[in-house]
């Protein structure tokens, strides 16, 4: 992005977040919902005060489906909205060619989906934040899943590109950590036959299988594991929340939908931890999906508790509180009830509407809510099961 810093005239005690993305494009079923849970999150903290004595001010750029569209869209929020702080983008492509940008202006940037692990970098010298866990933690997730079978012959499949060879390493890395070893096989996510790493990854026994991937590759990778003898209801077979589709029966085998059926997998906890956000969140957008809602309110949040604990607009000094605010301190949950905590001179330690936080220094969460999830004999996705990965595992 070519994006240029703006020349700050906004800090006059008046918080201004932009919202950052996607409502038209192929990611705007995903955004829609998350831009109406930003708007929530401001309505409830003006109706408790507002921070520092001022109401939050709210704009909002589409983040779209380019880059293009997207570079226009922060370009508008850094220098003709003079935005204090931001929530989105949703795309973590985007949000990697944005770092540099968001650095320069410092403006305070918080995505509730990217999930990237590159974005971990101090590229953003502290500037971009998440509430929602970094793949780093997924791999963690998938390597817990796939050893809590019990079975001990493992092999996971990843795309042989920046993003699989990311994710695959840290599978291994956990499953190093436990003293078992586990078989990368890469394929080639631009091929359009995978019978060659499919015979790698069954090969000497395997009795469980990971696949890392998303549509088209992933699926056709699924299907190449069934017709070369190994399908899903014989060999246990676990697959990343890029492939937590309702159409992955489809998408394996376009004669039968049920063709997911068995298949097991992970992906980050998508419905509201907090119960109370849920059911205020379902009256205020009736039969607008909950999916990844909390995390947006809890970027929102994040951000307006650290400006009323830094006593100001000045992202500077907002930045300088986010990791205060997430950990060490009274626990609360909410801005109004945090808010009363820092009033009193007290430090908090926010627990927002996904769940604990608890910022680390490079900006991402230090524990993150998963849930295992697996295909029934109709081909839809049923969660089984939730649980917590902190950031640095010691064990299964």
């Amino acid at each position: 992005m070519d994006t240029s810093a703006p020349v700050r005239h906004d800090v006059d005690g008046v918080l201004r977040l932009g919202v950052w993305l996607p409502t038209t494009g192929p990611a705007a079923a995903l955004g829609t919902p998350l831009k109406a849970a930003v708007r929530l999150a401001v309505a409830a903290i003006n109706a408790a005060g507002g921070v520092n004595g001022h109401p939050v001010e709210l704009t909002a750029r589409d983040e779209g489906g380019s880059d293009s569209t997207a570079s226009g869209a922060l370009d508008d929020l850094l220098q003709t909205d003079q935005v204090d702080g931001i929530i989105g983008p949703a795309s973590s492509r985007v949000a990697l060619g944005a770092l540099d940008v968001i650095a320069q202006a410092k403006a305070v940037t918080c995505s509730p989906v990217a999930t990237a692990i590159d974005l971990d970098q101090r590229r953003d010298q502290g500037y971009f934040e998440r509430t929602i866990g970094s793949d780093a933690l997924e791999a963690n997730a998938l390597g817990r899943a796939m050893f809590n079978t019990g079975d001990s012959n493992f092999a996971v499949l990843y795309p042989d590109d920046d993003y699989g060879r990311e994710y695959g390493d840290r599978v291994k890395s956990y499953f190093s950590r436990l003293r078992v070893d586990v078989r990368l096989v890469p394929y080639d996510p631009t091929a359009t036959e995978f019978n060659g790493p499919a015979q790698s990854a069954i090969a000497g026994g395997t009795q469980v299988i990971g696949v890392i991937g998303s549509e088209p590759s992933g699926p056709a990778v699924l299907a190449a594991l069934a017709a070369n003898g190994a399908p899903p209801r014989e060999v246990p077979t676990f697959v990343t929340d890029g492939l937590r589709r309702a159409d992955l029966g489809s998408l394996i085998d376009p004669a039968r939908p049920n063709a997911s059926a068995g298949i097991h997998g992970v992906s980050p906890q998508s419905e509201p931890a907090d119960q109370t956000f849920a059911q205020l969140f379902a009256r205020a957008q009736p039969g607008t999906p909950l999916s990844y809602v909390a995390y947006a309110f809890d970027c929102v949040n994040l951000i307006a508790l650290s400006a009323d604990a830094a006593g100001s607009d000045d992202p500077e000094k907002i930045q300088a509180r986010l990791v205060d605010v997430s950990s060490g301190g009274s626990p609360c949950t909410g801005f109004e009830a945090c808010e009363k905590q820092l009033a009193l001179g007290r430090n908090i330690d926010f627990n927002g509407a996904s769940g604990d936080l608890d910022l680390l220094d490079n900006g991402d969460v230090g524990v993150a809510n998963y849930e295992l999830f697996t295909f029934d004999a109709k081909g839809d996705d049923m969660p089984t099961d939730q649980f917590t990965m902190p950031a640095n595992p010691g064990g299964a």
